[in-house]
């Protein structure tokens, strides 16, 4: 037990710490969700919605994973088919990883369908949400 500065034990202290630490292990237990939703078109408002898609999943207690969101950076925004491929196939190595896909919208586009292909020949579980973060169908 942790002890006060005059050496008396500290209950609070205690506490304090033990809930910190369970917070942490829960943090740690949250699955891995990849995040698949269109970024083609309309990027400024698909970026945005994609920031969105993945606070609703933070809220559901996963741990989103949006590659459209980060490979555009780093690969750069002018998409060439060399990006675009390695930009899939890196998404498809990070999928395996995952516990579950989760795709938004009303129909996915063909980068979308690629990588829900994928993750169901994966395995993984597939769930379907509007884009209001309504669930439409789990497979």
């Amino acid at each position: 037990m942790m002890k006060t500065i005059s050496g008396l034990p500290d209950p609070t202290a205690d506490a304090a710490i033990g809930h910190i630490t369970a917070e942490k292990r829960r943090a740690a237990r949250r699955p891995l969700v990849y995040v698949c939703s269109p970024f083609r078109g309309d990027v400024a408002g698909n970026i945005q919605k994609a920031r969105q898609y993945c606070r609703f999943a933070i809220d559901q207690e996963v741990t989103p994973i949006a590659t459209h969101l980060m490979y555009p950076q780093v690969l750069g925004e002018q998409e060439t088919r060399e990006t675009r491929e390695l930009a899939l196939s890196m998404g498809k190595n990070i999928i395996r990883r995952c516990r579950e896909l989760w795709w938004f919208g009303d129909k996915p586009t063909a980068g979308m369908k690629e990588e829900i292909e994928y993750a169901k020949r994966q395995a993984l579980i597939v769930r379907h949400f509007t884009e209001d973060c309504e669930e439409v169908s789990a497979i």
